[in-house]
């Protein structure tokens, strides 16, 4: 009984894994649509079947079927009657690839039969997740103090140096190679001239040349200075002028180097006060100021009779309905008809009056003629008034006292003197 179930399980599971997708490996439920089997591995990869020359070659699979040869060390694929080498597949370009170099940096080198090579990109994906830690490995051993715990020494030969529980260390310091070049060196001065100790080349700057006499060095004194400019004075740090000295500077900017006095009285006095009215023309007699602002009745009709105001009584009509007689006269000195209008609503003319209209305003009402020639000719422009001849232009523009007066009266300006009342 439980066999059936076994098989009869078995049976329901293959029947699935004919129409389903295979994933294998990482994100087992991801899987692309259009994958039928994928493998998805950080850590892992996919190796072809590995078969001799031999075994390949007695194989006959599909068409597309691929393996690893072991003795060409290449992929082979089975192209339906022989297996091709990829490793020597020529491409477009009939350039086979010999052989592929990587990097180390994410990039390929393909090295082609011709002798090219083309290198590619970073094909490097992007980095997984880390791996879980591994566990800690065992402690090892404590160490001999006697021979692990070391010391640096020396024994005063110029790089000799040992550790204890160790080599003997010799430094390359004085290494007497007989090259001074590569030695220590101090840079030297005596009697004018700078050199180089251990110098193989003994190369040397010779000053010696340049002033060697120290009796006419600066001493740093004043009295050793020669041709001083005049009036300059040996480090005069008195900077209090004397008394002399600051009334010769007053007198050349015109001050006043007497006492002064200061008149603190700023009230003035009458006499002061009588002579700055005098001057500005103020009246200093009594002033009457006329209070009475109001108008006599002869005051207003002077003022009313000088202004062209009437001054008798006003009499106001009120009744503005205009009489019969008012409107008659009214239309009759406006020119207005006083009987019957007749109204014309005929408002079309007729080509009587048409022509009559147009021969009162000057029309022409015969065929007209238009002269399309606007193309003046010699003769027309000489009839239009102009002078062909040469032109003098007059530059002096100012009139004299004749053209003056001329003008004057021509505008009928008075040119004798007047007097005005």
């Amino acid at each position: 009984m439980n066999l059936n179930k076994i098989l009869f399980a078995l049976l329901i599971f293959s029947a699935t894994m004919v129409t389903a997708q295979v994933k294998i490996g990482e994100n087992p439920n991801n899987i692309d649509a259009a994958s039928i089997i994928e493998l998805e591995s950080t850590t892992k990869a996919f190796v072809l079947t590995r078969v001799t020359e031999i075994q390949m070659q007695s194989i006959s699979p599909l068409y597309g079927a691929m393996v690893y040869n072991i003795d060409s060390q290449c992929i082979h694929y089975f192209d339906g009657s022989s297996w091709i080498n990829l490793c020597q597949k020529s491409g477009l370009s009939g350039k086979g690839i010999q052989s592929t170099v990587d990097n180390n940096d994410g990039t390929f080198t393909l090295n082609y039969s011709d002798g090219t090579n083309f290198t590619t990109s970073n094909l490097t994906g992007p980095a997984g997740a880390d791996g879980v830690d591994g566990v800690d490995g065992t402690q090892g051993p404590a160490g001999d103090p006697a021979t692990d715990d070391q010391t640096l020494t020396t024994n005063n030969t110029p790089g000799d140096l040992s550790i204890t529980g160790g080599n003997n260390i010799i430094l390359n310091v004085d290494d007497a190679d007989a090259d001074a070049g590569n030695e220590i060196q101090d840079l030297q001065f005596s009697s004018g001239i700078i050199s180089l100790t251990n110098d193989p080349d003994a190369t040397i700057i010779d000053l010696s040349g340049f002033d060697t006499d120290s009796t006419d060095d600066f001493d740093g004194e004043w009295a050793s200075l020669a041709n001083r400019p005049a009036g300059l004075d040996d480090g005069d740090d008195d900077t209090q002028l004397t008394d002399a000295q600051v009334a010769v500077a007053a007198t050349a900017e015109g001050f006043i180097t007497g006492a002064h006095t200061i008149d603190t009285d700023t009230n003035l006095t009458e006499t002061e006060v009588d002579a700055f009215v005098s001057n500005n023309g103020y009246s200093t007699g009594a002033h009457t100021i006329d209070t009475d602002t109001q108008l006599t009745n002869a005051e207003v009709a002077a003022a009313a009779t000088a202004e062209g105001f009437v001054t008798g009584t006003h009499t106001v009509d009120t009744d503005t309905n205009l009489t019969e007689t008012e409107v008659d006269a009214f239309v009759s000195n406006n020119g207005y008809s006083s009987g019957a209008h007749t109204v014309d609503t005929d408002t079309q003319l007729t080509n009587a009056e048409v022509a009559a209209a147009a021969t009162a305003e000057g029309f022409v009402t015969g065929a007209h003629t238009i002269d399309t020639d606007t193309q003046l000719s010699k003769t027309d422009i000489e009839t239009m008034g102009f002078v062909d001849g040469a032109h003098t232009i007059d530059t002096d523009t100012q009139l004299s006292n004749a053209e003056v007066a001329a003008a004057a009266t021509a505008e009928g300006f008075v040119t004798d003197w007047r007097t005005y009342h």
